[in-house]
């Protein structure tokens, strides 16, 4: 599903692009912005925007390293990005507890032509196949529809960053696409627990 999704940007004229992701291990409240000039992965490095300096001093963003040493949320859409667009800089975002309209307001001023926003997320964890079938197919029509409150209320890890991307997407009137779905029973077997995942384009 993220090669699915990746593959919609192949070529494109991004240089800036803003991963938001949810705390997998670390509590906090705010945005929690790294404190590097770079992230790396085994395709090289990626510099990080220093449009993320101007955030640094502002009430709803942290520096915490901490927050990022250990999350996967973040990485795992690195190397795709780097296969599908070469160069750009990177503001990685993890959401800790946040007002997510107020963190919309703050990415706004970040909303341009050349500037791609991705949230990473799973849906739902660990229920049967048909469970988690219907449990995903209303966060995702929750999604299309830029519901905020479903969104909140589904099993999704990364329903905060989501929210805060609905607000951007009413605001700027983009329109949704759902390109495809699965759950991890579709491709490793077990049915009994599976975890599921979709892709989901906002365009202008």
């Amino acid at each position: 599903m993220a090669a699915l999704a990746m593959a919609q940007i192949r070529g494109k004229d991004y240089d800036h692009v803003v991963v938001l992701g949810p705390s997998h291990r670390v509590t906090f409240r705010g945005i929690a912005l790294a404190d590097v000039d770079a992230f790396e992965t085994p395709l090289g490095q990626l510099p990080l925007s220093r449009t993320l300096e101007e955030f640094a001093g502002r009430k709803l963003f942290v520096k915490a390293n901490t927050a990022h040493e250990q999350e996967h949320c973040i990485e795992v859409e690195l190397p795709f990005l780097q296969r599908a667009l070469g160069k750009f800089t990177l503001s990685p975002l993890v959401f800790g507890e946040v007002d997510e309209q107020a963190v919309a307001r703050e990415l706004s001023t970040l909303v341009s032509a050349n500037t791609l926003f991705i949230v990473s997320s799973d849906l739902s964890h660990y229920h049967d196949y048909d469970t988690a079938t219907s449990l995903d197919r209303e966060t995702i029509e929750a999604i299309l529809r830029l519901d905020v409150p479903a969104v909140g209320a589904a099993e999704a890890c990364g329903r905060s960053p989501l929210k805060a991307l609905l607000h951007l997407a009413a605001w700027h009137k983009w329109q949704p696409q759902l390109l495809g779905y699965q759950n991890s029973g579709d491709t490793a077997g077990d049915r009994s627990k599976v975890v599921g995942y979709a892709a989901i384009a906002l365009y202008d």
